[in-house]
């Protein structure tokens, strides 16, 4: 009887520790938020463009006028004459080529008015004589400056006014005036190249009456002038044609010269 009693009370120990056993552990853990993750922009320098350069400084033409009258000797004097202004250092010196230029011709036409005076006043006493010049500018950048005088003159006692053209040529990044040989390397065939184009274009337009005008001399050549498209060539009346055809131009362009020039050539600055 001892023995059953000491049996249930063991059935019944080992059935209450199982029971505690299988109930479920729970874990109350506090758990923390992890903080949010915000996106953030990533941060690239600017890309912006660097500013640009002035690559031609401000080039502005003015025109000045001249004007002058004289009794004894007898003459008038009407002059058009162009002046530069601008942040490039070399324009005055440019403003001086004009200036000599315009100066020769004024002295050379009062020295034949001073030449012809007694007689003009003894035979045409109402005639005067006169001076007039005008130009255009064919080409200007802040590299180079191309301008060309157109001279119209007339002596008292002439059959009719003359005409004539002087060209000016001026390199600004080397302040000095351009000779035609200087664009061109040294004893290439330029002139027979230009010679050779101005015959045609005159020969097709009904222009070349006097054709030793056109030949491939340096003096044929004295009125250059650099457009953007080619040299330009002026040639007087009489030199290639009659009077009453008046000056003749003709445009050269660069494709037929572009073999002759050397790669430090001014014009490559037209050209490219």
């Amino acid at each position: 009887m001892k023995y059953l009693r000491y049996s249930i009370l063991a059935l019944w120990l080992l059935f209450t520790l199982s029971c505690r056993l299988s109930v479920p552990v729970r874990l109350n853990i506090a758990s923390t938020p992890l903080p949010a993750i915000q996106p953030t922009a990533t941060s690239f320098p600017s890309l912006t463009p660097p500013p640009t350069s002035n690559s031609a400084p401000a080039l502005k033409i003015t025109e000045q006028k001249i004007q002058e009258q004289s009794q004894s000797p007898s003459y008038q004097i009407d002059i058009t004459t162009p002046r530069l202004e601008g942040s490039i250092p070399t324009l005055d010196l440019l403003n001086q080529a004009i200036d000599q230029l315009i100066t020769e011709q004024v002295d050379s036409f009062k020295k034949s008015a001073r030449e012809i005076e007694d007689w003009r006043a003894q035979n045409l006493p109402d005639v005067s004589s006169f001076l007039q010049i005008g130009y255009k500018a064919t080409y200007t950048d802040s590299n180079l400056v191309s301008l060309l005088f157109e001279i119209n003159l007339y002596s008292a006692g002439a059959a009719h006014p003359g005409s004539s053209t002087v060209s000016l040529n001026y390199d600004l990044k080397q302040g000095k005036t351009l000779s035609l040989a200087a664009l061109f390397q040294p004893g290439s065939p330029y002139l027979e190249a230009l010679s050779q184009s101005c015959v045609q274009q005159l020969s097709q337009n009904g222009a070349l009456e006097f054709s030793e005008g056109a030949r491939p001399e340096e003096k044929n050549f004295k009125s250059w002038n650099i457009t953007p498209d080619g040299l330009q060539i002026t040639f007087d009346p009489y030199q290639v044609a009659p009077y009453a055809l008046g000056p003749q131009t003709v445009v050269v362009p660069y494709s037929a010269l572009k073999a002759l020039l050397p790669p430090n050539s001014p014009l490559m600055v037209v050209i490219q």
